[in-house]
């Protein structure tokens, strides 16, 4: 088991091609039962999970986050109408990403997690996250992660997308954190080629 984990560890890599294959109910139950096998402090808990499974409109939905939502202009744009800084960012809305798309400036189909089979969306419940639920989220993450990965079930993180825009189209009561995709890879990079000119750091260089 501690082999196991420690090969799963050191081989983990973001998975963004999905085969398309689908995750067996069984899998799913014990994946998304991860997301709440983690501590809170005082119990406090505040965050939920969204599930997009493998159901029509879910499919529909998702394809709409990989095409409009989870996005990015390829230009730089107005930051907002109150600010005239000029950034790289999500789109703030269908009409603007849409709009993005007919000029030629949306990059589109950038995040295939997307597409997978399992996409879970963690977000605050109350709307006004502290720093404990940042940790809680990312305590939840990881759990979940590691236990789709001993299923043999690889994953991908998303946080490319506009708050506020993403609350709307899925619907969600709080504020959305992060994103991950769930399924079988069709291919992977590894660590050491997605990040070459940033290569990650040796134990001893994190272990003082």
């Amino acid at each position: 088991m501690i082999e196991q984990l420690e090969k799963i560890l050191q081989q983990r890599s973001t998975v963004k091609d999905f085969d398309g294959n689908p995750i067996n109910s069984t899998h799913i139950t014990t994946i998304t039962e991860a997301v709440t096998k983690t501590p809170s402090c005082n119990n406090r808990y505040n965050f939920k999970v969204k599930v997009l499974g493998q159901d029509l409109n879910h499919r529909k939905a998702k394809l709409e986050l990989y095409d409009y939502v989870c996005t990015v202009s390829k230009q730089n744009v107005r930051y907002n109408d109150d600010n005239d800084a000029m950034v790289i960012r999500s789109p703030r809305s269908f009409s603007e990403a849409r709009d993005w798309h007919s000029k030629g400036i949306l990059s589109s189909q950038i995040n295939g997690q997307m597409l997978a089979p399992l996409v879970l969306v963690w977000y605050f419940t109350d709307g006004d996250p502290i720093n404990n639920d940042y940790l809680d989220v990312g305590l939840s993450c990881w759990n979940t992660v590691l236990t789709a990965e001993l299923l043999g079930i690889q994953s991908g993180f998303c946080a490319c997308f506009d708050k506020d825009y993403l609350k709307n189209f899925l619907n969600i009561d709080g504020e959305p954190a992060v994103m991950a995709g769930f399924g079988y890879a069709q291919s992977t990079i590894p660590n050491h080629e997605k990040h070459h000119d940033n290569p990650k750091p040796s134990i001893s260089d994190i272990i003082v």
